[in-house]
Order: C-alpha cells, then sequence, then structure tokens
C-alpha cells in the first residue's frame, strides 16, 4: 500500500505512459509554445524593436502541474493574453517581478490598442488557441508557426525503439486530444466538511 521503498525494484505501473503524464507533458508543451508563439507574433509586428515586449517562461508548478477538470475548462475559455500573463517561472525570480509578462502585456495592449489584427490574436481563447497549434483550425494570419512540427521532428529524432515508438504513437494521441481528455474527464467530488 502507498509509496514504494528505496530499494524496491520491481517496475509500477504509473510510468512515463501513464495518460497523465503524458497530458503534463502535452500541458507544458501548450503553454510553452502558447509564450513562444506570442513572441513570434510580437517580432513578426516588429514590436521588439521599439519596447522590450519578450514574456518570460511561465511557472512549472503553479501553472502546469495540476490537471483538475474545473481549471483545465476555465483555463480553455481564457483569452491567450491572460494565459501569458500568469505568474512566470520562479528561475527568473531573481531578476524578475512574477508579474513581469502581466505588466508587459498590460503595457502591450496600451501601445497597440490600435491594431486590429494583433488584438484579435491575444484575444483568442486559449481552447482554440491550441486548435491552431495542432492544425486542427486554421486563423487568417499570414505568419505560419511551426511549433508543433518542430516538437514532433525533435522528439521523433531522439529515440526510435520499440518502446518509443509506442510512446511516440500514445503522444500524438493525448496531443491532439487534450481537450477532449478533460472534457470526459469525471471531476472529484469534493467532500462537504460543514454539516
Amino acid at each position: 500500500m502507498g509509496r514504494k521503498n528505496k530499494d524496491d525494484a520491481t517496475k509500477g505501473k504509473h510510468d512515463k505512459n501513464a495518460p497523465d503524464n503524458i497530458i503534463k507533458k502535452c500541458k507544458r508543451i501548450f503553454f510553452e509554445n502558447a509564450i513562444i508563439y506570442i513572441n513570434f507574433i510580437i517580432k513578426i509586428f516588429g514590436l521588439n524593436q521599439q519596447k522590450d515586449f519578450e514574456f518570460k517562461k511561465l511557472d512549472y508548478k503553479k501553472n502546469v502541474d495540476t490537471l483538475k477538470k474545473d481549471e483545465e475548462m476555465k483555463l480553455f475559455n481564457m483569452p491567450l493574453k491572460d494565459v501569458v500573463s500568469l505568474e512566470i517561472s520562479s528561475k527568473y525570480s531573481l531578476t524578475n517581478d512574477k508579474d513581469t509578462n502581466k505588466q508587459k502585456m498590460k503595457n502591450l495592449l496600451e501601445y497597440e490598442k490600435d491594431n486590429k489584427e494583433l488584438i484579435y490574436l491575444l484575444n483568442m481563447k486559449f481552447g482554440d488557441w491550441i486548435d491552431v497549434f495542432t492544425f486542427q483550425k486554421e486563423i487568417n494570419f499570414n505568419s505560419k508557426f511551426n511549433g508543433i512540427e518542430n516538437i514532433l521532428k525533435s522528439l521523433y529524432k531522439n529515440e526510435r525503439d520499440d518502446y518509443f515508438s509506442n510512446y511516440f504513437s500514445r503522444f500524438i494521441f493525448y496531443l491532439f486530444n487534450y481537450k477532449n481528455w478533460f472534457q470526459n474527464k469525471k471531476g472529484r467530488k469534493r467532500k462537504n466538511l460543514v454539516k
């Protein structure tokens, strides 16, 4: 019962192939690439030459390492500008305030308030952005973001054994069915402590 002892050599079932571990990896990829995507757009519009609008990676523990259904459903409906404005990684804490991205987004929205194309992209819901990222939906934008292609090529290039090919196919399945996984997930019933 419970955790294994350190000396226990038996292999547990909850490994890299477990659905929740693959889903967490997908979520990390979506979060990292949301930042990369916004920075990519900013470069296309040539905004970094005028002001520092480069966004930092988000805090993994606070933003990625949780898979609660109700929180994820809220996240899918959150505009990309709000997702990117979440608390940044603690590795930047010595040089940046944890709300650095939030302040940069506020400045960007003020500075580019008349840029309809940029505002449209920043207001895109995170769930819709996931569909765009995984090529399940198209948006009218003059430049193509190849984030998912780079991720899959990199993952495929690293390992090619039988174990990996099984993992790779499972990973692709969960990556393209990420939203469905949460929509079909049964939420945990909270215990009512008040009698």
